[in-house]
């Protein structure tokens, strides 16, 4: 796991170079250009995905049959490419606990963020998170999607995000968007839209998801190592193979997760996860 990390990062490379290149092929495109340039581009684009492919086709026979490719595959959105991203940012031995994980990309408060983490925190690596997350959502996994409701749920009812949609100037974040709507209708040359304060809602659930699987991931790693690794308060488990189990967990989890409730559970531990079950039947 340590040494496969220099096959993702060159992974990585090769998706920056290739992404990069369809952009400037799509801007030539509109242009309607169709000159030397473009083939030139074009032909090299087709060059980069192809050895984009090799790369992923090399790292999968290193790391099939570990943990978390096991897992990146049981979860519904996430594949081998996950699991190459995921190791080629981090260094699962440096972050010894999911905070620092979280905090390389990104997924802690801003305000951490500001003051704390500045020569750690990895734009392109929250990016890559966050869409991890959108696809898990996109694809309903069964574990992980009931989860992401549950929070979404939370931060509509508990903290008060769904009445910002009828009056978004309630809303703690209304002057930060009504700069950024202002700016983008002065850029395009028309009115500011109205703020959708009810999406933060959706975009804070989907941040805190992202932050759970590079959790679980970490976890799954470190445990395969036999490492230490400090749990959550309320600790909700990797997707379990067992769907009897998994049902069991999310029925627990997102009843706490909804009411905002962090008991000192480990959810993954059958003992607490009676317990957990007794207490929301009371």
């Amino acid at each position: 796991m340590e040494d496969i990390k220099y096959l993702c990062r060159h992974f990585i490379d090769l998706q920056k170079i290739r992404i990069a290149l369809h952009h400037r092929i799509r801007k030539l495109e509109e242009r309607g250009y169709a000159g030397s340039v473009y083939s030139t581009l074009a032909e090299y684009y087709k060059k980069f995905k192809k050895e984009e492919r090799n790369v992923v086709k090399e790292a999968k026979q290193i790391i099939v049959g570990s943990s978390l490719f096991d897992y990146c595959m049981h979860v519904r959105g996430l594949g081998i490419k996950t699991a190459m991203e995921f190791l080629g940012y981090i260094d699962i031995i440096k972050a010894d606990t999911d905070g620092k994980a979280r905090a390389y990309c990104g997924l802690v408060p801003k305000d951490v963020i500001e003051q704390q983490l500045k020569n750690k925190y990895n734009r392109e690596f929250k990016g890559k998170a966050y869409f991890m997350a959108k696809s898990v959502i996109m694809h309903k996994d069964e574990y992980y999607y009931p989860l992401w409701q549950a929070k979404k749920e939370y931060y509509l009812k508990v903290r008060g995000f769904e009445k910002f949609a009828k009056s978004p100037e309630l809303c703690p974040r209304y002057e930060e968007c009504m700069e950024k709507l202002k700016a983008k209708a002065k850029r395009l040359g028309r009115k500011p839209k109205k703020p959708a304060c009810r999406k933060h809602a959706n975009e804070m659930a989907t941040l805190w998801l992202a932050s759970l699987l590079i959790s679980h991931m970490l976890e799954i790693c470190r445990r395969e190592k036999n490492l230490p690794y400090k749990r959550h308060t309320l600790h909700i488990p990797p997707k379990p193979e067992d769907s009897k189990t998994q049902k069991r967990i999310v029925k627990v989890a997102t009843h706490f997760i909804k009411k905002g409730l962090v008991p000192n559970l480990d959810l993954g531990n059958e003992n607490d996860l009676k317990r957990a079950e007794l207490m929301i039947a009371m």
